[in-house]
């Protein structure tokens, strides 16, 4: 996305709000939207959290590429690149963690709901506190 100006990652983020909330509207509809919120909130907070992230993270590249004066972004790329590896870097561990989520908590029916909405809710609390843990750059 921040090869382009971080525009993709505003386009997802709208895509998956649109998808997300349609398929949530679907399963109220039919009396599904239980099961279906019972499956989503321990991954998901979590999850979407990273979605915004990254969307984020492809937006400050494509600041650092838009700044001006335009002459200098041969300067301004390398900049770029090392601002994407590192939201890539720092995000990655908890993508992973949030499939692991989806692929064992979520689906299985002997972990109960309670455990589900406060394992979900605390993953994303710890992912949320320690992104904007203000970093202290004295040495």
């Amino acid at each position: 996305g921040g090869c382009i100006f971080g525009v993709v990652g505003v386009l997802l983020l709208i895509y998956n709000g649109i998808h997300f909330g349609s398929l949530f509207g679907y399963c109220y509809l039919y009396n599904f939207d239980k099961e279906l919120l019972q499956f989503v909130l321990s991954h998901g907070p979590l999850e979407l959290s990273i979605i915004v992230a990254c969307a984020f993270g492809g937006m400050l590249v494509g600041q650092t590429l838009l700044s001006w004066p335009l002459k200098n972004i041969s300067k301004r790329a390398p900049e770029a690149g090392a601002t994407a590896m590192t939201v890539l870097t720092g995000i990655l561990p908890w993508l992973i963690l949030a499939a692991i989520f989806e692929a064992f908590i979520s689906p299985s029916e002997s972990i109960s709901f309670t455990f589900k909405i406060i394992s979900g809710l605390l993953l994303a609390i710890i992912f949320w506190s320690w992104t904007f843990w203000p970093v202290s750059d004295e040495k």
